[in-house]
């Protein structure tokens, strides 16, 4: 069985999506040139409003999670 989530964010200026094995989108509005793993700011959603199916679905060993992120034209699928 398919389960989806849909989050919903903004670029920031601070964003360079420079670390080498993690990628985050925050609820936090702002961002420091620090934050080297995030994509997106202000999301509308964060893990604890996800569906319990789909939290589930993701704690099988087995399962194949994908993430499609887009951008204005720019979409790519992980």
């Amino acid at each position: 069985m398919t389960h989806r989530e849909t989050v919903r964010a903004s670029g920031h200026e601070n964003v360079t999506a420079e670390h080498a094995s993690t990628f985050e989108v925050t609820s936090d509005e702002f961002l420091t040139p620090a934050g080297d793993c995030i994509l997106a700011v202000g999301a509308d959603r964060t893990p604890a409003d996800f569906a319990e199916p789909f939290i589930e679905a993701c704690r099988h060993h087995d399962a194949t999670i994908t993430v499609s992120l887009e951008a204005d034209t720019y979409t790519d699928r992980i």
